[in-house]
């Protein structure tokens, strides 16, 4: 459907890791996770997206997995609706959908000690809800 870019991310550089125990912080300070980014679609590509989501899967990771990304592609339409008039002239911006990213599928096996399986797997809406769920794995290590 369309290209896709590399990029990485360091937990360790994250402003949230300052709350992580210092055995953890040790666990994961060399690790950097390759992410794949898609370009941002249309609200319309988004639309056809949602709608081709099956949620009848044959296994139940995959029924979750689908769900969240339902409902992620659900939030993201009604973030980016047409703005009212009212806001056109109060100058405010029309909001654009996001990048969709994911951790690269070559790195999970490294990963599957530090992240829940579903943020492996998943594809998320964007940048910061990749990031976001990563920093929450992290912080439920043990």
């Amino acid at each position: 459907m369309y290209s896709k870019t590399h990029t990485s991310y360091r937990p360790s550089m994250h402003p949230d890791h300052k709350n992580v125990n210092a055995k953890i912080k040790d666990r994961i300070k060399d690790i950097e996770i390759s992410i794949i980014v898609m370009p941002a679609p249309t609200t319309t590509q988004l639309s056809e997206m949602c709608k081709s989501v099956n949620l009848t899967p044959v296994n139940p990771e995959q029924a979750n997995d689908n769900l969240a990304w339902k409902q992620a592609l659900d939030l993201e339409i009604v973030r980016c609706r047409p703005i009212s008039d009212y806001m056109k002239m109060r100058k405010m911006e029309q909001p654009r959908p996001t990048q969709h990213a994911r951790i690269d599928p070559a790195q999970a096996e490294k990963l599957k000690d530090v992240l829940q399986p579903e943020t492996l797997r998943r594809t998320f809406i964007s940048m910061p809800a990749l990031m976001n769920k990563i920093q929450s794995d992290i912080r439920t290590l043990k």
